[in-house]
């Protein structure tokens, strides 16, 4: 019998190609179906949940029965207070403490906040690496846009806002910065805001915020907001924090909330060691309402505007009109006085419907002048901020748990600033972002932005926007199946940049006299030559401390949209930084505070509305230049000092 003639390589390839490419194909279409199924089934729950509102509405009887937020309102106060932010929960609680001689209450105050109550939510409280994701959804902030910014390539940008009991402090990045002492001694002088408002004078208000038990013993020891400082002793960190005293010849391990902050050290945040957020309401609020009757809070409440009563040639605002959900407007008086407190934005966005502000503005928004007050919602300023990231040789040792994810903090003065600015505190401030807490939960949601853009405010808000948002944990799940998720979290390290002195000026104005209509925000970052300068010359000090013989021997690659920059011209870094750049959400001065004869000063030292009896303001916006540093720890300050300047009146 003839042997078989063996089989060709060849031939062998065309009899079991069929077969074989069958074999491999049923099981990988079949992964696929069932990846496409699991897909589907996902974005069929995220739209389900799109319909759900996240939480039940705090109002418990019709709101004209004046039942709401499980407390009884009466039709009048003493105080009014809008807006459950870092300055409002402070002033609020302070008026609220006031004794009479026998020991009783002395005034009966009324905080009204527009959003819910999210401050225990695990998302605010317990997952405090997650902060990005907050600022970033509606759900949790007032989705305000800012209009196209010419100095940042003509991009639109989303600015967060915290629409919750506690404000921005229940959704921000938790730094706890006061800045620096000359930034209030120049409140003080050359702003003619007074004494009473300088360092030396506030320092002890902002002791009496804190309880910082870990810190020197110059620091608060009894006030609500918990500090605590980032504890780990990660590589990476220190690393950066020599580059950065070898790069700008600033000192090292400094408590930089001392009132001198300009050197390096690891983060001090409004976190407990229980590590939680710890927000305004939480910490100076909410201690309250057992104890103290004469506090009422009313959460998901708009304040439409201010009522005003004219008396010959002065206006006194005798309350407020609210409104909740569908429900019919209400009038609530304030025997005393009206307090502002809803932010930079918001607070002159009601100035301006309660008809306070420039009269041409005013008009053409069809709302009736009462007082022309022309620097209503002009002089709005902002720190611009950048990153720039880099990959790592080694995973990084930093915890993912420890904090929020901004573990290293940096002060110092330009060159420009050492020239101009001797009497100012740091131009610049520098973050090191450990990528354990940053990326793991910025990169899903960069990711879903730019797969999926939302830009359009009403779609946003539609159950497709909530199915979009609902997607962050779909897009976790798939970077980490992919192991892209751990390999930029692990291996990534990122520089922030915050100018922190700009000269760009923005502004807001009124778009309508529909209060649920937003206003038109420009925060013009950027838009001064001098300010692209002095960024482009940041830049290169970040640059600096990466190619240090401290921290680039860490350092794997450089992101694909750095490189350019490493060898790159002026124009090529300030492209960067004006195409990848952003706000801090630090937005302050847009109803500064001025001496008596300065018309585009809204406002008196004591924070007086001018030309209005019983109003004033006490937020972000009474600041007549920022602070060298992040404003969450100043608003409260200014809550605190209004509070004293009330009391001491009365």
């Amino acid at each position: 019998m003839s042997k078989k003639p063996q089989e060709t390589p060849l031939e062998l390839a065309k009899k079991y190609a069929i077969p074989a490419a069958i074999a491999i194909a049923i099981p990988v279409l079949g992964f696929f179906l069932g990846f496409v199924f699991l897909f589907v089934l996902l974005i069929g729950a995220a739209a389900a949940f799109a319909f759900k509102p996240l939480s039940t509405p705090r109002v418990t009887k019709e709101f004209n029965n004046r039942k709401f937020s499980h407390l009884k309102i009466d039709d009048e106060y003493d105080y009014i207070v809008v807006g459950a932010g870092s300055a409002g929960c402070v002033l609020a609680a302070r008026l609220a403490q006031a004794k009479n001689e026998d020991g009783s209450a002395k005034y009966n105050v009324l905080l009204i906040e527009s959003g819910p109550n999210r401050h225990q939510d695990d998302k605010t409280k317990k997952e405090i690496s997650g902060w990005y994701g907050l600022l970033t959804n509606v759900d949790y902030d007032y989705d305000l846009i800012v209009k196209p910014q010419p100095g940042m390539a003509g991009r639109s940008l989303q600015y967060g806002r915290g629409n919750t009991l506690g404000g921005s402090s229940a959704i921000n990045a938790m730094m706890w910065v006061v800045g620096h002492a000359d930034d209030y001694d120049q409140w003080a002088d050359k702003h003619g805001a007074g004494e009473g408002w300088s360092w030396r004078a506030l320092q002890p208000h902002f002791h009496s915020l804190e309880t910082y038990a870990d810190g020197p013993a110059t620091r608060g020891r009894t006030g609500g907001i918990s500090v605590t400082q980032v504890s780990q002793g990660a590589p990476e960190h220190a690393a950066f924090i020599q580059a950065v005293h070898s790069t700008v010849n600033v000192p090292v391990s400094i408590d930089y909330n001392s009132g001198d902050n300009e050197g390096v050290a690891l983060t001090q945040q409004s976190v407990t060691a229980d590590r939680e957020r710890c927000d305004a309401f939480t910490a100076f609020v909410e201690p309250l309402l057992g104890a103290h009757s004469n506090l009422t809070v009313v959460s998901e409440a708009r304040v439409r505007r201010v009522v005003l009563h004219q008396d010959g040639a002065r206006h006194r605002a005798t309350g407020v009109i609210v409104k909740s959900g569908e429900s019919a407007e209400l009038f609530v008086a304030a025997k005393r006085e009206v307090l502002l407190t809803a932010g930079a934005i918001h607070t002159p966005h009601l100035l301006m419907l309660s008809g306070i502000g420039p009269s041409a503005d005013l008009k053409a928004a069809g709302v009736k002048v009462r007082v022309a007050a022309p620097g209503v919602g002009q002089h709005m300023i902002d720190h611009f901020a950048a990153h720039l990231p880099v990959l790592l040789k080694e995973k990084v040792a930093a915890n993912p748990n420890a904090g929020s994810g901004l573990d290293v903090t940096a002060f110092f003065r330009s060159e420009w600033a050492k020239q101009h600015e001797a009497s100012r505190g740091p131009d610049m401030q520098l973050v090191g972002i450990a990528s354990p807490a940053f990326f793991r939960n910025v990169l899903p949601i960069v990711m879903v932005d730019q797969l999926l853009p939302m830009r359009n405010q009403r779609a946003r808000h539609s159950w497709l926007g909530r199915a979009w948002r609902n997607l962050v944990p779909l897009a976790k799940a798939f970077l980490s199946l992919t192991g892209l998720l751990d390999k930029f979290s692990l291996y990534g390290y990122s520089v922030g940049l915050v100018l922190n002195h700009p000269v760009s000026r923005g502004s807001l104005r009124l778009r309508s006299a529909n209060p649920d209509v937003q206003p038109e925000i420009d925060l013009g970052l950027l838009s001064h030559k001098l300010d692209q300068e002095r960024v482009v010359a940041g830049a290169r000090t970040v640059l600096k401390c990466l190619e240090s013989k401290e921290f680039k021997p860490l350092i794997a690659d450089y992101h694909d949209a750095l490189k350019p920059l490493l060898k790159g011209d002026d124009k090529t870094i300030l492209e960067y930084c004006q195409s990848n750049g952003a706000h801090a959400w630090h937005a302050c001065g847009t109803v500064r505070m001025g001496p008596a004869d300065d018309a585009m000063s809204p406002l008196t030292p004591d924070l007086k509305v001018k030309g209005v009896d019983g109003l004033r303001v006490a937020d972000c916006s009474i600041m007549p230049e920022i602070v060298s540093g992040n404003t969450n720890a100043p608003a409260m300050i200014i809550g605190s000092r209004a509070a004293e300047i009330i009391l001491d009146e009365n």
